[in-house]
C-alpha cells in the first residue's frame, strides 16, 4: 500500500514543515505541495526541507494562480495516481492526523472492516487551541498545544447573521463550533475529486467512517495573529460564508491583540470564550516531526541557502507539466476555465 500526502499552500511557513514532516514521519510515503504563490519564506524552506531532509521524497510545485482549492487538489491526487499512490490524504498545513497505539495509516486502513468496497474514508476532526504565547519557529511550543475544542450547541440551528451578532456580542464564543467535522482520504482507484477543504468526495459513493478513538485530525485553526487577521482579508484563503464576514466586523470593533485572545489560550490554558477540554494528543502526536526536524532547523530556516539542482531534473519537469494539464482536466470537470501554468521551484 502506498500512500502520499497532498497540500496547496500560500505564506504558511514555518508551520507547513512542521505538517509535511509529520506526514512523512509517520503515515505518508511520499507528500506533494503546491505554493499557490507565497510571498513569506514558504517556497525557499520546503526546498531547503526537501533539500536536507526529505529528498525526493517530498514535492513541490509553484502555482502563483487563482485559488481554486478543489481544483488543484484534485489535480494533485491524480499526480499521486500517477506516481503510484494509492490513497491520498489532503490536508492543510495547519491539520495533522492523529492515531493513538503504534499503528500507521496503512494499517488502521488495512484493518478497517469494508475497505476494499469504500469509495472514500472520512475521518474526525478535532480542532487544538495553542497559547498565545505559541511561537511557530521554536519546535518545542507545539508540546504545549495541550487544550482541545469541545463545541457547545449554542450555535445549533443559528443562521451566520444571528451567529455572527452573538459572537459579536460575547455571548457565544469564535471557537465555538464545530467547523468541519470530518476530512476525508481518497481511494486513487476511484478517480475522486475533493471537495474545498477536502471534506468530501464530489462524488460519494460508499463511505466508510474511521473510529475516532483509533484515529483523527487534529486541526490548529489558528496559530498566530496575523494569520487570523489575514484570513479576513484574503478573500481568496478563507471562502467561509461566516467567518469571512465575521472577521471583518471584529477587526473594526477590535485590536488585533483583542482577537488574538479570543482564538488563543493563557498561560494556564484556559480561555472562558472557548468550551475546552485538556487534550494532550496532538502534542504528542508531532514529537517525531520535531525530533526529525531539529538537526536541521536553522539550516531550513537558512534565507541565504541555496536550493539543490538535483530536484530539477527531466522528470520532475515532467510531473509539472503532466501537473499542469491535469488542473486543466479537473477544471473542465467541475465546469471552470483554466488557463495558468504549474512551474517546478
Amino acid at each position: 500500500m502506498k500512500i502520499f500526502g497532498v497540500s496547496v499552500v500560500k505564506n504558511e511557513w514555518p508551520l507547513i514543515a512542521v505538517s509535511v514532516a509529520h506526514a512523512l514521519a509517520n503515515d505518508c510515503d511520499e507528500v506533494i505541495v503546491i505554493d499557490n504563490g507565497s510571498t513569506d519564506f514558504t517556497l525557499q524552506g520546503l526546498q531547503n526541507l526537501r533539500d536536507l531532509v526529505f529528498g525526493g521524497r517530498l514535492h513541490i510545485f509553484q502555482y502563483p494562480g487563482k485559488y481554486v482549492q478543489a481544483s488543484i487538489t484534485g489535480a494533485a491526487i491524480q499526480l499521486a495516481r500517477h506516481l503510484g499512490a494509492d490513497y491520498v490524504l489532503a490536508f492543510d498545513a495547519d491539520e495533522f492526523l492523529i492515531i493513538q497505539g503504534d499503528d500507521n495509516l496503512s494499517e488502521v486502513l488495512t484493518q478497517a472492516p469494508e475497505i476494499d468496497l469504500a469509495d472514500s474514508i472520512q475521518i474526525h476532526l478535532q480542532n487544538f487551541v495553542v497559547p498565545n504565547y505559541f511561537d511557530e519557529y521554536d519546535l518545542s511550543s507545539y508540546s504545549e498545544i495541550v487544550t482541545r475544542v469541545v463545541p457547545t450547541q449554542k450555535q445549533a440551528g443559528l443562521s451566520g447573521i444571528e451567529l455572527q451578532r452573538m459572537i459579536l456580542a460575547d455571548e457565544v464564543g469564535l471557537l465555538d463550533n464545530h467547523f468541519w467535522n470530518f476530512k476525508v482520504v481518497v481511494k486513487t482507484n476511484k478517480r475522486s475529486f475533493t471537495t474545498s477543504g477536502n471534506h468530501r468526495t464530489i462524488r460519494r459513493g460508499k463511505v466508510i467512517y474511521l473510529d475516532p478513538e483509533k484515529i483523527i485530525w487534529g486541526h490548529i485553526p489558528y496559530v498566530r495573529p496575523s494569520k487570523v487577521i489575514r484570513r479576513n482579508h484574503d478573500k481568496e484563503i478563507n471562502q467561509s460564508t461566516v467567518h469571512y464576514p465575521l472577521l471583518e466586523s471584529l477587526a473594526n470593533i477590535k485590536s488585533d491583540r483583542e482577537i488574538w485572545e479570543l482564538v488563543s489560550v493563557d498561560e494556564n490554558q484556559e480561555n472562558p470564550r472557548i468550551p475546552l477540554t485538556k487534550d494532550d494528543k496532538l502534542g504528542r502526536a508531532v514529537e517525531r516531526a520535531v525530533k526529525v526536524l531539529t538537526p536541521y532547523w536553522d539550516r531550513i530556516n537558512d534565507p541565504e541557502r541555496h536550493s539543490n539542482d538535483e530536484y530539477d531534473g527531466p522528470q520532475s519537469v515532467h510531473e509539472a507539466a503532466l501537473l499542469a494539464t491535469l488542473i486543466d482536466v479537473v477544471y473542465e470537470y467541475i465546469g471552470k476555465d483554466f488557463t495558468d501554468q504549474i512551474q517546478i521551484p
